[in-house]
């Protein structure tokens, strides 16, 4: 009887431990978003941009989050630049084109960010847009 309890006891002992390395071990993973807007240059900003937001519902994940620009082309795609977010999510990254650019495909990524240990902001990748 006594070797029973003595078993019981330390069978609930490993559970409770088990319990809580497997509660600690936990990873939350957070939605991210990006988008993605275009504006030529005009007589006030000489030089055109790509800009957008990057959005969440943990407010963690918006701020200092780096936002890479792509043009979309046969094979690897061509980094145009990149930038962080500010506190407010919303990034941009110049671009100057030619008096003959044509118009091509951009969008843009929001890399994955670890906050810590057991909190991770995923990637997000905007939608496609067509610009010069």
């Amino acid at each position: 009887m006594k070797k029973l309890l003595v078993a019981s006891l330390a069978l609930v002992a490993c559970l409770a431990i088990g319990g809580v390395a497997a509660s600690a071990a936990t990873v939350h993973r957070y939605h991210s978003a990006v988008t993605i807007h275009y504006s030529p240059a005009t007589t006030y900003s000489p030089t055109a941009r790509f800009h957008g937001k990057v959005k969440s519902g943990h407010a963690r994940c918006i701020p200092h989050r780096k936002v890479v620009v792509f043009k979309k082309r046969p094979g690897a795609d061509k980094k145009i630049g990149s930038d962080f977010s500010n506190a407010a999510g919303r990034w941009r990254v110049n671009r100057t084109f030619g008096p003959y650019a044509q118009a091509h495909k951009y969008y843009a990524i929001v890399r994955r960010h670890r906050l810590n240990q057991h909190h991770i902001c995923k990637r997000a990748v905007s939608a496609t847009i067509t610009a010069p």
